[in-house]
């Protein structure tokens, strides 16, 4: 007796051969599309490896920024109180006071 269980029952006898055609009919046309479709997808394949005639250029594409511009600094005097203010332009968007 088998260790798990007792062993399977055989298969059953494979059916007899007939002289009935196959339940898959091809007509020409579909051969031809088959033919076709195989023949593309293998050039697609061979097509994937074959060396290029020059390399490939990555392109990054740059952004010039204007350079930063700086005001003058200007003095305010109130009584005897002095202050300076200096602005400096980052970006166009945002500005600094120092």
């Amino acid at each position: 007796m088998p260790r798990y269980g007792p062993p399977p029952e055989p298969p059953d006898e494979p059916p007899v051969a007939t002289d009935e055609p196959s339940l898959t009919r091809w007509s020409p046309s579909r051969k031809a599309l088959a033919i076709l479709a195989s023949g593309a997808m293998v050039a697609a394949f061979v097509f994937n490896f074959v060396p290029r005639s020059t390399p490939r250029k990555r392109v990054i594409p740059t952004t010039t920024r204007p350079a930063p511009t700086t005001t003058s600094s200007t003095s305010t005097t109130t009584t005897s109180t002095s202050t300076t203010s200096t602005t400096v332009f980052r970006s166009r968007r945002t500005a600094t006071t120092l």
